[in-house]
């Protein structure tokens, strides 16, 4: 989502009406509120008044200039529609930070669940036991720390854990053990409730099959081999949605039934999401997070997983847990220092995708931490054949790569008549986009890509349907059971005359049919946003990156989108632009990072 720095016309309305509710003409009042609404629609949980006092702003009646923030911070301090949170006002003034009151409590909520539930360890745990169960489950110990035992320890002895991890770092079968382990050690009572979640369509059908592969190679006994969950929901789902509502069925007075929880992708999981999670789950429940910190934060505003892991608290632990990892794995790389809240965030640091001879690892880990240098070098030594870089500076240069590329290489799916295999080619190359308009843009891509197959495979730019167009679903239908991202293709259907159907994969190696009259709102999807990317894999992809800067392209997306491959990445751009890319990253600002830094926690 690129950032505006415009107030538009929701922003001049809400400042309008805090206004009106103040009975004030002071212009301070209405640029708060104004730019409150502007912040939050950029994906920010508040308004940073210090980063704006003295600033001019644009706006549909003209430019205004920020007052200074003694002076702000005063007027707003007097104003009858800003509080402190005691009681309800429409904004929350905290320090330097205004909220609007709602992302004041899905902040607050989030870390009060996060500080309370970090401090309850799971009593009557036989850790000699535990300790036995872990080592064999996870049989092939790594040199020095092993944190995929970490986090299975950290899950047995907490309510709440965070697992989060680079690609191939092994999260999903990590999580398959735990639920392994939670089940061997529930007691002999009642079989512990477990759901298994994930943000979107996509991220569910690609959690569900890796879980179904994952547990047949267990060393445990079939019965829980057969108790560990397959089935994976959307968060929505989870929750249970309300017809046109933002509410869900399941919150604080009606809790939903599970013991365990598991949300895969939880980078992707906003602010106001994640509060209604964890406000519906029951006390005493566990939750385990899984993501990669690294990666892309939510589209709507919030960056919680990057704030729970804390960077002053990872890889910190308390000398409890410190005591009780000595018998599970070598504890010499475990800084002490940490308290409950450190002992509930586990990364997982060696990957089992990317080795040492791994291009696509070594530019990961060079563009997470910013170095510019690596991350253009890699692309210049032969030893890495998995990287490649194509000078692209102009719409001519983009178009006569796209030509060349789809004119030798048509999608895999293309001449292919079964529906499971054509759907099946769907993950093994993708075109990926940093911008959605412009020349560089996943709209322009697509009807280009659609203008050179024409010629041999009858492809109709443009056309709302052909044989062999892939679609994206880019909203939520429940009816019939689509989701935003989820991604088919347009067959013919020799079940219905060889009138045409969209086919989606399954995850399972099957495809679900539906009409294409009964098809939600959707795109074609040749090349599609590296957002919507989001918890998916493929074996290659091509990362196009636009002409000029942009400010939507920054580190976190170009590490999101070359970790989606698992073989082969080619980047299409300019090294300038690329090199900017590196250094820039993503500012979400809010409350939630400083409210779970170590010792620094004030909760009303």
């Amino acid at each position: 989502m690129a950032e505006s720095f415009e107030l538009v016309s929701i922003d001049n309305h809400f400042g309008s009406l805090l206004s009106r509710l103040a009975e004030t003409a002071n212009p301070n009042v209405f640029l708060a509120g104004a730019l409150a609404s502007m912040a939050t629609r950029n994906g920010h949980a508040c308004l940073d008044l210090s980063a704006w006092s003295g600033r001019e702003v644009a706006a549909p009646a003209g430019v205004f200039r920020c007052p200074e923030l003694p002076v702000w911070a005063a007027d707003l301090a007097a104003c009858p529609a800003v509080g402190d949170g005691a009681v309800a006002t429409p904004l929350v003034l905290e320090g330097d930070r205004l909220y609007l009151h709602r992302y004041w409590e899905y902040e607050n909520d989030v870390a009060r669940f996060v500080v309370e539930r970090s401090r309850e360890p799971n009593a009557g745990v036989a850790m000699a036991a535990l300790a036995g169960d872990i080592a064999r489950l996870f049989p092939d110990p790594v040199q020095g720390c092993d944190w995929q035992r970490l986090a299975a320890l950290a899950v047995a002895l907490r309510t709440f854990v965070v697992i989060t991890g680079g690609p191939g770092t092994g999260k999903t079968t990590t999580v398959a053990k735990i639920i392994a382990l939670l089940l061997e050690h529930s007691g002999g009572g009642d079989n512990p409730r477990i759901a298994l979640a994930a943000p979107t369509g996509k991220a569910v059908m690609r959690l569900q099959a890796v879980m179904a592969a994952i547990r047949k190679n267990l060393s445990c006994a079939d019965l829980v081999k057969a108790r560990i969950p397959t089935t994976v929901f959307t968060l929505h789902r989870l929750l249970g949605p309300r017809r046109d509502s933002p509410f869900f069925v399941h919150d604080e007075n009606n809790r939903l039934p599970y013991d365990l929880v598991v949300i895969d992708e939880a980078s992707m999981v906003d602010l106001p999401l994640m509060a209604k999670l964890m406000r519906a789950l029951r006390p005493g429940a566990r939750l385990v997070l899984l993501g990669d910190r690294n990666q892309l934060a939510s589209v709507e505003p919030g960056a919680v997983l990057g704030d729970i892991c804390h960077r002053e608290a990872l890889p910190r632990f308390s000398a409890e847990f410190i005591e009780a990892a000595a018998p599970v794995t070598a504890v010499a790389d475990l800084a002490p220092g940490g308290d409950g809240r450190s002992d509930s965030l586990v990364e997982l640091r060696v990957s089992h995708r990317f080795g040492k001879d791994s291009g696509i690892g070594l530019l990961g880990r060079a563009i997470s931490r910013g170095d510019t240098a690596t991350a253009l070098g890699v692309f210049r030594d032969a030893r890495y054949s998995d990287l490649v870089w194509r000078d692209v500076g102009d719409e001519r240069e983009l178009q006569r790569e796209l030509a060349d590329r789809f004119g030798r290489c048509p999608p895999g799916w293309f001449g292919v008549e079964d529906p499971a295999q054509a759907a099946g080619a769907l993950g093994r190359s993708q075109v990926l986009c940093a911008v959605r308009h412009g020349a560089f843009g996943v709209n322009r891509v697509n009807l280009y890509i659609e203008k050179v197959l024409a010629g041999q495979w009858g492809t109709a730019p443009g056309a709302a349907a052909y044989r062999g167009r892939p679609v994206m679903v880019v909203e939520n239908n429940y009816e019939v059971q689509l989701f935003n991202g989820d991604t088919g293709l347009v067959l013919a259907d020799s079940g219905n005359g060889e009138a045409l159907s969209v086919f989606f994969p399954t995850g399972d190696g099957g495809v679900r049919k539906i009409p294409l009259a009964m098809l939600p709102a959707h795109e074609t999807a040749y090349a599609m946003t590296v957002h919507k990317s989001q918890g998916s894999e493929f074996n290659e992809i091509v990362v196009i990156l636009p002409d000029r800067r942009s400010p939507v392209l920054t580190r976190e997306l170009l590490y999101t989108a070359l970790t989606r491959a698992r073989h082969r990445v080619e980047v299409w751009g300019g090294v300038e632009v690329f090199a900017d890319a590196v250094q820039a990253v993503i500012g979400r600002y809010g409350g939630l990072g400083d409210k779970l830094a170590p010792g620094r926690i004030d909760l009303r």
